[in-house]
Formats: C-alpha cells, sequence, structure tokens
C-alpha cells in the first residue's frame, strides 16, 4: 500500500482546511483544560493559581520517584498531584501565558518484533465475554489475516482450545487503520487501508464463538500522520523529521492534538463492537537521534512519564462512555528497571492505577543474557517468565491483592489486571536460542498461573499457532 497522501480537496480548500486547523488546536486544548480540570487522583485539583505551575512538577516528579521503584511504594491518596491531562496542560499554560499556541495542529508489542500431566492452557474455559469471571487467553492476528479465510482457521482454534481473544490491528506499526473507517481526521488524510473488507461480518462472527475481541491501536510510532500532518511529527533540532532505526517516522507524545486524533479511532473501534481498546507504542522510541528530538516548550516542564501518564487518563476518560475495557502494552524491562522507565516515559505503577489492563511483554527473547540471573533468557522462558513476574508483584502487590495497584483513588484501592505478552515464536537472532512449541508455550503459561495471575495473550508475527500449543 503505498504510504504517497492524495489530496482530494480543492487547493483553496485545502489551505483554509490547514488555517481551521491551526485554530482549532488552541480551542481544543482550551476544551480539554476545562473538560478533565476535575479529573486527578483522590478527586483533588491543582488549583488556578500563580503558584500551580510550579508546585504541580516538583510534586509529579516525587509521585514517579516513590512509584518507580520495586520496594517503598507509598500509597498516595488525596494529597497527590493532578497528573492527568488537565493537570499537565492547565499547569503548563498557565505557566507560560499561552493559549496553546497557534503554530499547527489537529488530531503493542512490539510489531515488528507485544507438569503434571495436565496443559496448563487446557480448553474447558467456562466463563463467556461479560462473565465476572472471565479471563483472557488470546492471540495476536494481523489485519491481513483478520480480512481473509485463513481467520476461520483462528476461529477454529479457538473453538478447540482454551483461546477465548483475539488482538486484531485496527491501526498499524505504519499508522495505517485496517478497514474503511469514517471518522473526520481518518477520511481527511486517507489513512484507511482496507484489509479488512468487512469489519461488521468479522466481528458479528467472532462474537457468535464468544470471542473477545481487543482493538490493537498503535499509538505514538505513526509514519503516516507524520507524513500527513507533518507538524505532529518529531523533529530534529535542525527542523528535519525524526525517523528511527527502521526508517520510519513518530509523531510527538506532547501533541494533544495527536491524542484526539487516536481516540477518533479508538472510539470508533469500541462504537463497533470492539470489547477492549489496547495502546501499544505509548511510549517514546528509544531509537538513534532521540537526543536531537525537540519536543516543545511543554517537555522542559514534564517529563516523558508525565505526559504518557496524561495521554492515558485522557484515552480512560473519552472511551468511558463506551463501556470498554482500556488496556495498554508496556515494556517488560520497565517493571524493574528505572533507566528504561525514563527512557521510554513508561511507569508501571503509575499507569497500571489508570488502566483497566496493564500488558508487560516479557518476551523471553527480549531479556539480555544475565538478567535475572539466567544465562540465555530464551532458553528458560518459565523461569523468565516468573522471574518478570514476580518483580509485577512486588510493585503492585504491596496491599493485599493480586491485582490492587500501588495508586490509590478517593481512598479506595484501584484495580487493574496483569495480563503478560507471551512467546509463541523462535527467536532465531538470539545466541543460545531454543525453538518454541507446545513445551515452551506451557511453560509460560505455568509460570503466568504460578506467579498468581490467570490471563495472557501470545504474539507471533506471522499468525501461526498450533493448536497442540494451547
Amino acid at each position: 500500500m503505498s504510504m504517497q497522501i492524495t489530496n482530494k480537496l480543492h487547493p483553496q480548500k485545502s489551505t483554509d482546511r490547514h488555517n481551521g486547523r491551526i485554530r482549532s488546536r488552541a480551542f481544543s486544548v482550551l476544551l480539554l483544560i476545562l473538560a478533565l480540570f476535575t479529573s486527578s487522583c483522590g478527586g483533588q485539583t491543582i488549583e488556578a493559581s500563580s503558584d500551580s505551575a510550579v508546585s504541580a512538577p516538583l510534586a509529579v516528579a516525587r509521585i514517579n520517584r516513590e512509584a518507580a521503584g520495586v520496594c517503598g511504594i507509598t500509597p498516595r491518596t488525596a494529597d497527590c498531584a493532578d497528573t492527568s491531562a488537565t493537570g499537565v496542560f492547565h499547569s503548563f499554560y498557565s505557566h507560560t501565558g499561552s493559549d496553546g499556541g497557534t503554530d499547527a495542529g489537529t488530531p503493542a508489542d512490539e510489531g515488528a518484533l507485544p507438569d503434571d500431566g495436565t496443559p496448563a492452557g487446557s480448553f474447558h474455559s467456562e466463563p463467556l465475554p461479560g462473565d465476572p469471571d472471565f479471563r483472557v487467553h488470546g492471540i495476536y492476528v494481523t489485519a491481513a489475516i483478520a480480512g481473509i479465510d485463513r481467520v476461520h482457521d483462528l476461529i477454529a482454534l479457538a473453538d478447540e482450545t482454551d483461546i477465548n481473544a483475539f488482538v486484531i490491528d485496527i491501526k498499524d506499526d505504519r499508522g495505517q487503520v485496517t478497514y474503511e473507517m469514517n471518522t473526520p481526521t481518518v477520511q481527511e488524510i486517507g489513512s484507511s487501508a482496507i484489509y479488512i473488507p468487512d469489519i461488521e461480518s468479522l466481528i458479528a462472527e467472532c462474537k457468535e464463538h464468544n470471542i473477545y475481541l481487543i482493538a490493537r491501536i498503535v499509538t505514538f510510532k505513526d509514519p503516516y500522520l507524520a507524513k500527513a500532518m507533518p507538524e505532529y511529527a518529531l523533529h530534529e533540532e535542525d527542523g528535519t523529521i525524526f525517523h528511527d532505526n527502521s526508517g520510519l517516522a513518530w509523531v510527538n507524545p506532547y501533541e494533544q492534538g495527536v491524542w484526539d486524533y487516536l481516540l477518533e479511532i479508538a472510539t470508533e473501534a469500541a462504537r463497533i463492537g470492539f470489547d477492549e481498546i489496547q495502546f501499544d507504542y505509548i511510549r517514546f522510541s528509544t531509537d538513534r537521534g532521540m537526543d536531537r528530538v525537540v519536543f516543545g516548550e511543554i517537555a522542559e516542564t514534564y517529563t516523558k512519564s508525565d505526559i504518557i501518564n496524561a495521554f492515558t487518563d485522557y484515552a480512560r476518560e473519552k472511551l468511558s462512555p463506551y463501556s470498554v475495557t482500556v488496556s495498554a502494552d508496556v515494556y517488560g524491562t520497565i517493571i524493574d528497571n528505572a533507566g528504561d522507565r525514563d527512557i521510554v516515559g513508561q511507569d508501571y505503577a503509575v499507569m497500571a492505577s489508570k488502566l483497566d489492563v496493564i500488558c508487560p511483554m516479557i518476551y523471553p527473547s527480549h531479556y539480555g543474557a544475565g538478567v535475572y540471573r539466567i544465562d540465555v533468557p530464551d532458553a528458560e522462558p518459565y523461569r523468565t517468565v516468573t522471574a518478570a513476574l514476580n518483580a509485577s508483584r512486588a510493585v503492585l502487590d504491596q496491599y493485599g491483592n493480586d491485582t490492587i495497584c500501588a495508586v490509590l483513588e478517593n481512598g479506595m484501592p484501584v484495580n487493574c489486571r496483569v495480563r503478560p505478552w507471551l512467546q509463541a515464536f523462535t527467536a532465531t537472532w538470539v545466541r543460545g536460542h531454543i525453538e518454541y512449541g507446545r513445551e515452551q508455550i506451557q511453560d509460560q503459561i505455568r509460570a503466568v498461573q504460578d506467579a498468581g495471575y490467570d490471563e495472557w495473550i501470545f504474539w507471533n508475527a506471522t499468525v501461526r499457532y498450533d493448536t497442540g500449543w494451547f
């Protein structure tokens, strides 16, 4: 599919539309401030006083420091700072005296890479989607496969095994929406690529087979939006657009217009029947050249983690009318590695407090030699997954419940389920790797269970899963 943007509008209308988009950005930021001003931890807000911009970042930093370590996390209630979208944008614009600017704008994992004789994931899953006891046991499905007859093989896999959920690309790693989505910005920039010709029929068929549907939305890695609306792309100091090691552009998480575009897509996926919205690449790039990127003046006040947390708040609020589950994919290493957390902007405890489900990507192949004192983590999937999830429990389980997160809201614990991404592929590029098949799949499922969790999803970029694995 060509990445060329086709302007179907009259040139003068295109100019008018651009100018309108510039004007709308300031208005949309003001609306964001008004709409979310009361959203904060413990129901508290930061007063719109002259010193709010000074006190807020300090308090936010304190909170993030408290949440960062594996140990020493303290409950936070009404005295915590406002890290919601409102708190971030309101505090910044109050401090700068700006109305949001007039210079442009509107609107998992890693895709290229997310016993006793009885199989750990043996089929007999009684609870159905919507039941309180339902637990997701899922697989990743590309849009290309979801749109052809081969999807029926996957539905049969779900009928015959413990698989009960599909994670389907709705906005992919190239930034393309994978079916004909009739929403304003998607139509304006032409970002739909029709991999799934009849999304309604696909949803209906999956529902008939009691398959829980998760819409994967690749978030800030978006070369299509970056090309169609370059004002939203990450730019280096010399004004050139940043490209990652694969030559793909990313968009700026500090741009509220990017958030609006993402939520336009997410709310439409929720409206047509997806049970869950899953944000992938909800982070900053880790590739070379990021040290030259200029994020804008607001980034001088708020950290990467601050803005990712604020986006998560914003997404949760915008999706709340649709009664969908909201989840996000995070690097497995950020659970107990403060350095990785700061690079990508993902704070495990704080993000979990804002989500229904958090999905750490703990593929054994993605851990370096010696991590968790395992010479080759890929060759020991049970030990690696167990160690990663024990780290998760150390962060999130300090209040006597497997799913209680470290942040309290209104004095009550906030519940978040942990659902790890697991490995269903052979990592031939890893020195000392092993072939992954039924034994390794079952070892990972058993590790999840032994760590005290009960949900999981498997990643295979080629969407090849054996019935015998599950």
